[in-house]
């Protein structure tokens, strides 16, 4: 058997027209879209949530119709509008594309691998006793690849209480009690920050288990670990199987909020997700694959959320940093490339060939990656 089907990534030149975007190769659940030469929002789609409803990821921002953006997911990739966030005239653009288990056909189902099947309310989610848990829960999920997307809604609870504790089932692993290494979490009914959690925070804290996908915020001082517990003193990483969220925490004081969550699970030969520490000298980090994607955040500090590919270009060489350009999650800016910012990606992972460079390599500081084949 070949290597599990999880990821792709095709850049394209805009022209303003209706069009298909192809090559992917599968059905992609998840498509992350930004334009490399103009200003614009990164702009997110999944199946779950269906095409035209977008997401930003460099915003707070609810989820917005746009008709002439991703109008469908098709067998080899995606559709698009005349839309200029996503197919202005002569820029460049990336479009990022993961695949799942497939599209639930209603509320309360899930598919793991294309099958799907109920979703069942204390086994695939639930919640600490006397709390109620999600509402309208949708799950596709890919084991081979370690992916999840999980759709849910909460009820109005307020914003003033006690801890109240849910969970769902995330289905990635060899084992079910293994831990997910990094999920992000929108509430697309409300504008509120997009919350993230990466297994190199390593044991739970209320204060540095987390952070903030739309602003450089570090990981330490975050406080966004408060919103992933499983008791009132304790939360993610919990060795059970589940993404623990704690409602009362989540919840931004609407009626009825929906939340979309993407989980990943490192799968040998198909994703990684560590941690290392910067140097006064090269980094070479270790991932068993060549990376295609690779996004690296500072952990300890205040620092972008770097991205490169190698679609649009990796370093050959030490000193080739106009071949390795980056984008940052948390901003709309264009596409850059900037000595000692550059990345070379290399048969068994990725290489930071300069130092003192704050924000991937600098000494004293240290940082998280994610990193797909």
């Amino acid at each position: 058997t070949g290597k599990p089907v999880l990821f792709n990534a095709r850049r394209y030149v805009g022209n303003q027209t209706n069009r298909d975007i192809n090559g992917y190769g599968f059905v992609p659940d998840f498509v992350w879209i930004k334009c490399r030469d103009t200003a614009i929002n990164h702009c997110l789609f999944d199946s779950l949530r269906g095409a035209t409803k977008q997401i930003d990821a460099n915003t707070s921002g609810a989820q917005s119709t746009q008709a002439t953006m991703l109008t469908a997911f098709n067998n080899d990739g995606f559709s698009h509008g005349t839309d200029t966030a996503g197919n202005k005239t002569d820029d460049g653009f990336i479009a990022w594309a993961w695949k799942a288990g497939g599209v639930p056909s209603a509320d309360g189902k899930k598919i793991v691998d294309g099958v799907e099947s109920n979703a069942v309310s204390g086994t695939d989610y639930g919640a600490i006793s006397g709390t109620t848990p999600f509402r309208n829960v949708r799950q596709s999920i890919n084991t081979a690849g370690g992916f999840n997307i999980t759709k849910f809604r909460l009820g109005d609870i307020g914003t003033s209480g006690s801890f109240e504790g849910s969970w769902f089932k995330h289905g990635l692993g060899s084992s079910a009690t293994d831990d997910p290494d990094f999920f992000i979490i929108k509430n697309i009914s409300q504008a509120q920050n997009w919350f993230v959690w990466h297994s190199g925070t390593g044991a739970w804290s209320s204060a540095n288990g987390g952070a903030v996908l739309n602003t450089n915020a570090a990981f330490a001082g975050s406080n966004v670990g408060s919103l992933f517990k499983d008791t009132t003193t304790s939360g993610m990483p919990t060795g059970d199987g589940k993404v623990w969220i704690d409602q009362r925490a989540m919840f931004a004081a609407g009626v009825d909020e929906d939340f979309v969550c993407y989980t990943w699970k490192a799968v040998p030969g198909v994703s990684a997700f560590g941690t290392y520490d910067g140097a006064v000298a090269t980094r070479t980090i270790t991932t068993n694959f060549e990376p295609s994607f690779l996004i690296i955040k500072r952990k300890d500090g205040a620092g972008a959320w770097y991205m490169y590919d190698k679609s649009r270009g990796t370093a050959q060489t030490s000193s080739d940093y106009t071949n390795s350009p980056y984008l940052v999650a948390n901003e709309s800016n264009t596409e850059a490339t900037t000595d000692g910012w550059h990345v070379q990606f290399q048969s068994n992972g990725f290489h930071i060939p300069d130092w003192n460079r704050t924000g991937i390599n600098n000494n004293g500081e240290s940082y998280v990656y994610m990193a797909w084949a």
